[in-house]
């Protein structure tokens, strides 16, 4: 079986360094490409979303 993914949008926040605390002060922005903001409409109405990831980049201590 073959899977692939297009991304839909991308996380942006402003967390510069590794740390390995106090993650829950950060703060990331979910952008959605703009030709997929039609599937927002709504989403005001629920208190959680789910958001499914893949993790392109690590740049973890090793």
């Amino acid at each position: 079986m073959k899977i692939e993914m297009e991304p839909i949008g991308y996380v942006r926040n402003k967390v510069k360094d590794r740390k390995d605390v106090s993650w829950g002060e950060d703060t990331s922005s979910i952008i959605l490409d703009e030709e997929y903001n039609f599937g927002l409409k709504g989403l005001e109405d629920f208190s959680h979303v789910i958001i499914i990831y893949h993790l392109d980049l690590f740049a973890g201590i090793m």
